[in-house]
């Protein structure tokens, strides 16, 4: 038979002392690596917080810097209608229809290029994707003007057909 060794109570009480100060020992160090783990975290958590105020502030001054272009886009487009309403005859809307649609196309190119400059990939996408609309839907301008022959013959060209032509370009 065994026999078992048995502590006297001072030699307990010691060796639960011991256990005690070990498994504090264990805590403590757990307790360290959490501590650093959260610093890591909060670290992360400022990179995040600043990547998106970046973002945020880069996202506003795109709006602001397309709501400019939108501006003058739209006054472009209100000289072109005036210089529209002001040709009476057929051969005079088709030379300054050639005018205006190629600086339309200028613009449109300018745009572009700018709008490259600033959105990488996903302007990638949006040309692509503009290019398979364009095979598909490409505009006849001499279908429009024959279509509206009489309104070349009119005295002024009223804002109704006038908005009805824009549409159709």
């Amino acid at each position: 038979m065994k026999k078992i060794k048995t502590f006297s109570k001072e030699q307990n009480d010691a060796l639960t002392t011991l256990r005690q100060a070990d498994r504090l020992e264990e805590l403590r160090a757990q307790n360290a690596k959490l501590q650093q783990e959260l610093d890591e975290y909060k670290k992360r958590e400022r990179q995040i917080e600043e990547a998106l105020t970046f973002a945020k502030k880069a996202g506003d001054e795109y709006v602001a810097l397309v709501k400019v272009k939108y501006a003058l886009e739209c006054e472009r487009i209100e000289r072109f209608r005036k210089n529209l309403e002001r040709y009476r005859n057929k051969e005079q809307l088709l030379k300054a229809f050639d005018n205006d649609y190629e600086e339309l196309r200028r613009l449109q190119t300018e745009l572009e290029k700018s709008m490259n400059k600033g959105l990488g990939s996903v302007t990638d996408d949006y040309y692509e994707e503009k290019e398979r609309l364009h095979d598909d839907n490409s505009v006849d301008y001499g279908d429009i003007i024959d279509e509206n022959e009489d309104l070349l013959h009119a005295d002024k060209i009223s804002d109704e057909d006038l908005k009805e032509l824009l549409e159709q370009l």
